[in-house]
């Protein structure tokens, strides 16, 4: 079984240090330069003897199958996404982890981040986006935002999902990676996020023929609806065909 050891605070902070100073050093993709310049810059803060790293973690499949797949863009998080739910288990506390992001975006996955955002401007690398894809962690942000951690998530909220939906875990995967916005605000609401029936009833009203939905201007009409009406109805006692019925009453109509 493969296993990585995780970064502590000090590796941590050593990298965001770099990551001001020296941007280019992450998306260069050579992870034995950036360790050795991270265990450079952890000594030089702690002292000679500076402990970087902290715990061990079993993985349940090598992350080297990510590298090894070479094509970018949006259009493969929903090729990604399964693998690393896969490598990292289930376990959403474990799942919050920023120093477990960090390690992996860091030092297991070199290339990721460069050809996933091939369309980016990386000769222009600054610490915004090196911090907001390989380090920050928090909250709905990181989920959306930090590169590993959002394929993560990618699969467990197709996997939640499917537990109720009428659709299959592959289609809700490929859809929640193709629609970004729609997903993006399934990813900031707790009330979606966490109740899988209503995650379920999102998606496939959107999949019956509301494909308007995947527009910023009605994914933010339908989650305000849905957030004025988490404020008087229990939805988490509501079933699927309950959910269902309050979603397609939520919904913007499409404009002729």
């Amino acid at each position: 079984m493969p296993e990585i050891q995780l970064l502590n605070d000090a590796g941590y902070n050593a990298l965001l240090t770099l990551a001001e100073s020296e941007p280019r050093l992450f998306i260069q993709g050579d992870p034995d330069e950036l360790r050795q310049r991270m265990e450079q810059a952890g000594r030089e803060e702690h002292g000679p003897d500076a402990e970087l790293y902290g715990a061990r973690l079993n993985m349940s499949v090598p992350l080297a199958d990510l590298n090894r797949l070479q094509k970018g863009g949006p259009n493969t998080d929903a090729m990604y996404a399964p693998i690393m739910r896969s490598a990292i288990g289930t376990s959403v506390v474990q799942a919050a982890d920023s120093l477990l992001w960090a390690t992996i975006n860091c030092f297991e996955l070199p290339k990721y981040v460069p050809v996933r955002w091939q369309s980016s401007n990386l000769n222009q690398a600054t610490y915004n986006f090196v911090h907001r894809r390989y380090l920050q962690y928090s909250g709905s942000d990181g989920r959306k935002w930090n590169a590993a951690a959002r394929l993560w998530w990618l699969g467990e909220m197709a996997t939640r999902a499917a537990e109720h939906s009428k659709h299959s875990q592959d289609d809700l995967l490929a859809e929640m990676a193709r629609n970004v916005n729609l997903y993006h605000q399934t990813i900031d609401r707790t009330f979606l996020s966490s109740n899988p029936r209503l995650l379920a009833a999102v998606w496939d009203v959107f999949l019956d023929g509301n494909e308007h939905l995947r527009t910023t201007k009605d994914a933010n009409e339908l989650m305000t609806a849905l957030n004025l009406r988490a404020a008087t109805l229990s939805f988490d006692f509501l079933d699927y065909d309950e959910l269902r019925a309050v979603v397609e009453e939520a919904k913007p109509k499409k404009e002729p």
